[in-house]
């Protein structure tokens, strides 16, 4: 017990050096001079509205300090149990290789927001049974907003290519942002 009030001793000391530093530059004096110590309660009677102005700062620094750490909740994954894409057709139009698929949110407590980066290799059988494989991303990565438990289909453009094929068959990767919650 005599440990805490030595400790909170120690505190009143130091708020009591706060307030004496804080004190006005003239005290009433009439403004002849400076005061020598000014009493804490004169202080806080003076001085009200200014601790007031500096609570008040100190607060909003320290909410600025805790904003980056609410608002950027966002996350990176590339783990296909939260998204998983479904190739539904492979095509040729106009000269340029397209691919149409579904990506599957698996999850019912994350909703998707962004796809960052796709790659996909696209595997060609021929008819006299050779095959060739394509590598390429899309020109333009599609908006991708996939609420919990949905999904969404999207079709991709992979440029020029030229080729006959009689099957394909398609491997991906892909990196996406979600973001914790059902809604948003």
């Amino acid at each position: 017990m005599e440990a805490f009030c030595a400790l909170f001793r120690a505190g009143e000391g130091l708020f009591l050096w706060v307030l004496f530093f804080l004190r006005p530059k003239q005290g009433k004096t009439g403004g002849k001079g400076k005061n020598k110590f000014c009493f804490p309660v004169v202080i806080m009677e003076e001085r009200r509205g200014h601790m007031k102005k500096w609570i008040l700062t100190l607060l909003a620094i320290f909410a600025l300090f805790l904003i980056p750490a609410v608002a950027d909740g966002a996350e990176r994954s590339s783990d296909t149990m939260i998204l998983d894409w479904s190739t539904d057709k492979v095509w040729m139009d106009h000269g340029n290789l397209c691919v149409r698929g579904t990506f599957y949110n698996k999850r019912s407590d994350l909703t998707i927001t962004k796809l960052n980066d796709m790659s996909m290799k696209i595997t060609f059988t021929k008819a006299d049974g050779s095959s060739e494989a394509f590598m390429g991303k899309p020109q333009k990565l599609p908006m991708l907003k996939i609420l919990a438990g949905g999904s969404k289909t999207v079709t991709l453009n992979f440029g020029p290519y030229q080729g006959t094929w009689a099957r394909w068959s398609t491997e991906q990767e892909y990196d996406f942002t979600y973001i914790n919650g059902a809604r948003w």
